[in-house]
């Protein structure tokens, strides 16, 4: 087993650490208070979308079942994510378009996360490919995908709505 981790890591392309430890550096980054243009989430969201679809194709048995556990966890996701935006002091900027977000700890713990779970999963698939169309599986990834989809989803409907209604932070 330990030869065929160390093939994996040797297998993997240099481009995929490259991604890794971008979003590493962009989830440790979260952690500190920044003014985000509503244009970069909004932008963001959709590549999120896209992302969960050529996941969902290329992955998932796709059926009822397996939607109604997309569009469950999409509708918890939201809630969650609006009640983080919600108790977090986000703001919108008078005048701006943009969103005050102070920093968290909980970016970096959601990347990590995903991280982990692609590659256990991964790994997992290089043990045993009919894994990959098995029911379990696909409902892991159909829950995942919503969730995490639902998650950013709901801040930035969130943010959507403060700059129209607040909270406003007035700059100086």
């Amino acid at each position: 087993m330990n030869d065929s981790i160390w093939q994996s890591i040797a297998a993997t392309s240099f481009w995929v650490y490259v991604l890794v430890f971008y979003f590493l550096y962009m989830g440790y980054r979260g952690k500190k208070p920044q003014v985000v243009p509503l244009r970069a989430l909004v932008l963001l969201a959709i590549g999120l979308i896209c992302f969960t679809l050529a996941g969902i194709s290329m992955f998932v048995k796709f059926n009822a079942t397996n939607a109604s556990y997309w569009a469950l966890m999409y509708m918890l996701g939201m809630g969650l994510g609006w009640l983080q935006f919600s108790t977090l002091p986000v703001k919108a900027i008078v005048g701006e378009k943009n969103i005050y977000i102070p920093g968290s700890w909980l970016t970096l713990c959601i990347i990590i996360a995903m991280i982990a779970s692609i590659f256990l999963t991964d790994f997992q698939i290089s043990f045993d490919p009919a894994t990959l169309r098995s029911g379990a599986y696909s409902r892991f990834l159909m829950i995942a995908y919503g969730l995490v989809t639902g998650l950013y989803f709901g801040r930035t409907i969130y943010a959507l709505r403060a700059v129209k209604h607040g909270p406003f932070l007035h700059q100086q």
